[in-house]
């Protein structure tokens, strides 16, 4: 009898995600999710890090290096397993008790994550995106997918490019502003001022709604010279992601945190949506303490203070923000 990702409980889902981001950003290429006896595994490497096994009990890789000794023991008898050796160990303990020591026990789960991220490459040739696709829906939110992707249906394609995935629209966006350039803020401070939000691509001048609706036709019509296959993707997320109440978060030394409070429009050669701003940060915030706190809440590391992306924002970070400015939304 094998385990389809629809059993998996909400909780555990939540977990896998975010062990998948931080696995993606040590290293796109590091994590798989395959199968094992017809039930899905997540791996990092060549190694099981998460599953939930037919008994229903859940397979957790942990650090020993982070245990304490007290901690250890629980470990080792909540599994019914001997621990062998000081480096990991692979529990095998009940979703209550996984719960009930979320903390110590998640820490220790990303320290080996980490680890093993930074060693070998997933196995690409088992992935099943299928399964990540099932997981997404029941997440409810936009999850990674493996940098290698392209290989997975094209084997014999040469090296892997990184390919602009979305599994399912989040209903959080994120806007950078990081740069530190006179437009930017500039343009950061229009935003703020018209409440409104701009698609920063200067080359997408037509309406996107003359575009076919559907993604993959979408992308193809966009494409052209000037408009990378990554800017066409942005595109179609901007019209076709985005919907009214949705948040959005400015990534700037001032952050702004807002609701979608309209439809698109393409008004004097600009896509833009109405915005209500409902956080507006009145002094410049310390990314570098930010961060601190971040890591402090096992969340892992901020995205990169850099760019000029339009993109999803995991539902992850934005539980992030809610305890960092003790607002909820």
């Amino acid at each position: 009898m094998s385990i389809q990702p629809s059993e998996w409980p909400e909780e555990l889902v939540e977990i896998l995600a975010g062990d998948i981001e931080l696995a993606n950003r040590k290293d796109p290429r590091s994590w798989s999710i395959y199968t094992y006896q017809e039930s899905p595994v997540f791996g990092v490497g060549m190694m099981t890090v998460l599953m939930l096994r037919k008994d229903h009990k859940v397979t957790f890789l942990v650090s020993l290096a982070t245990l304490s000794l007290e901690q250890r023991e629980l470990i080792q008898q909540a599994s019914g397993i001997e621990i062998q050796g000081d480096e990991y160990f692979h529990a095998r303990i009940e979703l209550s008790f996984l719960m009930e020591n979320l903390d110590w026990l998640l820490q220790a789960h990303h320290a080996e994550i980490s680890n093993h991220a930074t060693r070998l490459s997933g196995r690409w040739k088992d992935h099943r995106q299928d399964f990540l696709v099932e997981f997404a829906s029941i997440f409810g939110h936009v999850i990674p997918s493996p940098q290698y992707l392209d290989r997975v249906s094209n084997p014999d394609s040469g090296p892997p490019t990184l390919q602009f995935q979305i599994v399912v629209p989040t209903g959080y966006w994120q806007q950078t502003f990081a740069n530190g350039k006179e437009d930017e803020v500039a343009e950061y401070n229009r935003c703020v001022k018209e409440s409104k939000l701009f698609l920063r691509i200067p080359e997408a001048k037509e309406n996107l709604t003359d575009y076919p609706k559907g993604r993959t036709d979408f992308v193809s019509a966009a494409k052209s010279p000037g408009i990378s296959n990554g800017y066409a993707h942005r595109m179609w997320l901007f019209r076709y992601g985005v919907q009214v109440n949705d948040l959005v978060f400015l990534l700037h030394s001032q952050p702004a945190i807002g609701r979608i409070s309209g439809d698109y429009s393409f008004e004097n050669e600009e896509h833009q949506y109405p915005v209500d701003w409902i956080w507006l940060a009145d002094a410049n915030i310390d990314a570098g303490r930010l961060r601190k706190q971040q890591e402090e809440r096992t969340y892992g590391d901020l995205p990169h203070l850099s760019g000029t992306s339009f993109q999803p924002y995991s539902l992850l970070y934005w539980k992030w923000l809610e305890r960092i400015y003790r607002r909820v939304y």
